[in-house]
């Protein structure tokens, strides 16, 4: 006794399990925004004005990797780009950092709460201001926690959005030095899953 292999069948299979697969892996982009820390630097411009650069302050961009379990478990790798910096006209001084991030996600329907860890390397303040500075402070680099919230829509056909926050703790030392900062603190951040 043989068996003969239907081609439709087989084409049906491979679309069923390619379909199985892509629903439970996603591609994720996002933005968004940190608050908090510990003041790293402060300016002071000709105004009089100031303004300061704390060490979870910034604007970041960050992709990466969805993988849903279950209906109620699912789990998020990233590495990103976050930086921050005051400008005037005699120069610049900015913070940056790339974190990596993985979290674990218990899932409410559109809402889903998570913890994780995150590690953030080429942390570095460089200041270049004429009559002022100009070097880089390299920070080592640093390991720390997160928790998270956040809750998807699909205001389109084309994927799912998520508007999220989340609190980072994590310490930064420097490298020369070993002068700590906390740089623990909010984000808030826009996601599209695809």
């Amino acid at each position: 006794m043989t068996i003969k292999v239907v081609p439709q069948a087989v084409l049906l299979g491979l679309l069923i399990s390619s379909s199985a697969y892509s629903k439970d892996l996603s591609w994720v982009l996002g933005i968004g925004y940190g608050f908090g820390g510990d003041e790293l630097f402060q300016g002071i411009y000709s105004s009089g004005e100031s303004d300061e650069i704390n060490a979870n302050e910034g604007l970041s961009f960050f992709g990466g990797i969805d993988y849903q379990f279950s209906n109620q478990f699912s789990t998020r790798g990233t590495v990103g780009y976050k930086s921050e910096s005051i400008e005037a006209s005699n120069g610049e001084v900015t913070f940056s950092k790339i974190p990596f991030e993985l979290s674990f996600f218990r899932n409410f329907e559109s809402h889903k709460l998570g913890a994780g860890v995150t590690y953030h390397t080429n942390v570095e303040l460089e200041c270049s201001v004429a009559g002022l500075c100009n070097s880089t402070a390299d920070f080592k680099d640093a390991a720390g926690l997160i928790v998270q919230y956040e809750y998807a829509f699909a205001p389109l056909a084309i994927g799912r959005f998520g508007i999220g926050a989340k609190y980072t703790y994590i310490n930064y030392e420097v490298a020369s030095n070993s002068a700590e900062f906390d740089g623990s603190g909010f984000d808030v951040h826009l996601a599209y899953m695809f």
